[in-house]
C-alpha cells in the first residue's frame, strides 16, 4: 500500500486499473463479485480509490487527477480552475487525510 501512496505514483500504473473506473466528481467505484479473483495489486488499488472518494470534494478531486489521471499540479490547476498554490495544498491536505485513514505511517 505505500507504494500506492508514495508522491507521483499512479493508482492506474502497474495495477492494471483502468483509469475510466473512477470519476473526480463524486463517482463510486463499483466492486464486483469477482474482485477476490483479481491481482493482488488490483484489489489494493480498488481499496485506496474506495477511500479516495470519501475525502472532501476538493482533496478527491485533486488527488484523482494527480494519482490517477498522472496530471500535474499546473496541469490540474488549468482543468479546476484553481490556483497552482491551493492545488498543492489540497494535494498535501488530501495526502494526508487518505494516508490516516489507510493507517499508513510515513
Amino acid at each position: 500500500m505505500r507504494r500506492l501512496l508514495q508522491a507521483g505514483s499512479r493508482l492506474s500504473r502497474g495495477t492494471g486499473l483502468p483509469t475510466s473506473c473512477v470519476a473526480a466528481r463524486g463517482q463510486t467505484v463499483e466492486l464486483t463479485d469477482d474482485v477476490g479473483r483479481m491481482d493482488p495489486d488490483r484489489t489494493e488499488a480498488l481499496a485506496v480509490l474506495g477511500v479516495i472518494q470519501t475525502l472532501p470534494e476538493a482533496y478527491r478531486e485533486t488527488l484523482v487527477l494527480r494519482l490517477v489521471e498522472g496530471m500535474t499540479g499546473p496541469e490540474i490547476a488549468a482543468r479546476t480552475g484553481l490556483t497552482a498554490a491551493s492545488v498543492r495544498v489540497n494535494l498535501h491536505r488530501g495526502m494526508k487525510q487518505l494516508r490516516e485513514r489507510l493507517g499508513v505511517l510515513v
